[in-house]
């Protein structure tokens, strides 16, 4: 993998999904620097996995090309981002506009205290009068450059960040070196430890294929030849083409498939959940134990193989297949939008990204169809009967949302004897 690799790697699945994510995601005052990246990158990935899910299908069935898909997905993306770099600025010139007055509200409240201390400086003796001089000019040599002029200056990013650095405690800087640690090894366990079974042929060779044909389940995975009426997964194929998104990798950064998904998305993977279990962190613990829990989440996952079908082992050995993408990013974030919507049930934007979530676990596998719709159901009709100091009258607007987002997944499980095999090769 060459250095061109690694650069359109880092601009198609870092850069252009986290400026994605800001043109989506709605600020959050109670969030830092890292709360708001982590929720940037996820909700542009979740959008990403959204439309290529939404576009592979038609074109499957219509036995269209695959630079459709990928043309659809990139544009959509390269807009989102688009948005996102303009509600940065427009961020970054409100915060500039705000201290602009606060630095003109206490320009006009000055004069008045000016005034009070000439009246108190009349009856004051002479010596009171003295002091008061020497602290006037005191203060106005303190002044700094920007008060003075009444601009606004901002410090360079290497200031900013020894500033930020120097906040940060001895305690919780073993913490953040033992969780990169941590994180570390996971990535490198799950590279070297990956699991190479059946499904990796199948899967790998659809990606493979549908990145040399430019065609969508158009050959047999197992043969190479055309595609077969006696193919029996087509059921689950058709309807969660996470093949097209191992392609979609490969083709942008003009990689075969096969490395994409062994060596590149495995990295990607393991970034999201942690990404995914900090930001849960964050919903239920004080900003003085996040750091500490995501920890002992990572730490935990490194002992998840209790059982060969636990959501660790999955994400440990066999992190690029679908299923394990559900297991351990898709089921997790739509808990994270389920804190969510518990606790800010009038966010709208919340139902939107468990919308895109819940379709991005269809692409991921058939597993993600029915757990998606199903979690959601039942969180809805929790939500729905504990009160949970919620007027029934929002309580019924987030019952009615939620199901709204179930709706694909079960258009989706519909299609699956709708779109068959016999009327796909006609």
């Amino acid at each position: 993998m060459s250095a061109v690799n690694i650069i359109k790697t880092i601009i198609y699945f870092v850069v252009l999904p986290t400026l994605s994510g800001y043109g989506v995601m709605r600020r959050r005052d109670d969030f830092g620097v890292r709360e708001r990246i982590d929720d940037a990158v996820l909700s542009g990935y979740m959008l990403m996995w959204c439309v290529i899910e939404l576009a592979a299908i038609p074109v499957c069935w219509y036995k269209g090309r695959f630079t459709i898909v990928v043309a659809i997905t990139l544009a959509v993306t390269v807009v989102t981002a688009v948005v996102g770099v303009i509600r940065i600025v427009k961020g970054r010139r409100r915060g500039g506009e705000a201290a602009e007055d606060t630095k003109q509200t206490a320009t006009e409240k000055q004069p008045i205290a000016v005034t009070a201390a000439d009246t108190e400086q009349v009856a004051a003796e002479k010596q009171t009068v003295a002091v008061t001089a020497a602290d006037t000019e005191q203060q106005a040599t303190d002044k700094s450059p920007a008060e003075t002029t009444g601009k606004t200056t901002r410090q360079p990013l290497t200031a900013r960040i020894r500033t930020a650095l120097a906040t940060i405690s001895p305690a919780q800087r073993i913490i953040a070196a033992i969780y990169i640690g941590v994180l570390a090894y996971i990535i490198y366990m799950t590279i070297t430890l990956m699991n190479i079974d059946t499904d990796d042929s199948r899967f790998l060779v659809l990606a493979v294929d549908t990145w040399r044909t430019d065609t969508i389940l158009q050959t047999d995975p197992t043969s190479g030849g055309e595609m077969p009426v006696q193919y029996a997964d087509f059921k689950k194929d058709i309807i969660s083409q996470w093949p097209v998104f191992l392609a979609y990798g490969g083709r942008l950064i003009k990689l075969i498939p096969t490395i994409y998904a062994h060596v590149i998305y495995p990295v990607i993977a393991i970034i999201l959940y942690a990404m995914i279990v900090h930001l849960i962190a964050c919903e239920l613990v004080e900003r003085e134990l996040r750091n500490t829990v995501s920890l002992i989440a990572m730490t935990v996952t490194l002992f998840g193989g209790y059982t060969l079908y636990s959501g660790e082992v999955f994400m440990l050995e066999r992190v690029w297949q679908g299923k394990a993408t559900v297991a351990g990013i898709g089921i997790a974030y739509l808990l994270l939008m389920y804190i969510r919507i518990y606790k800010q049930p009038d966010s709208y934007i919340n139902y939107l990204k468990l919308l895109t979530a819940s379709i991005a676990c269809c692409l991921m596998s058939g597993n993600g169809v029915v757990m998606s719709a199903v979690m959601t159901g039942c969180f809805a009709v929790m939500y729905l009967l504990i009160p949970h100091g919620v007027t029934l009258r929002k309580r019924l607007i987030m019952f009615a949302l939620m199901l709204c987002t179930c709706i694909p997944a079960g258009v989706l499980y519909m299609l699956r004897d709708i779109l068959t095999i016999d009327r796909f090769l006609g």
